[in-house]
């Protein structure tokens, strides 16, 4: 997650306080917060998938 990380550190700063701030704030833990439950979908298949994998071997 460098992108958000980068803004985070490089835009936040420069914004300030206020709405603006508020609202590019939580902008960036939203894509981090998608990013996160992307990634955890992305790992329940692939070890789903691993497990019928190893089932689907130990029938033959």
């Amino acid at each position: 997650m460098a992108v958000a990380t980068g803004l985070r550190n490089n835009l936040l700063p420069w914004l300030g306080s206020g709405p603006l701030f508020t609202a590019v704030a939580y902008g960036i833990l939203y894509l981090e917060a998608a990013f996160f439950v992307a990634l955890a979908r992305a790992i329940r298949r692939t070890a789903s998938s691993f497990g019928e994998f190893v089932k689907s071997r130990n029938r033959q």
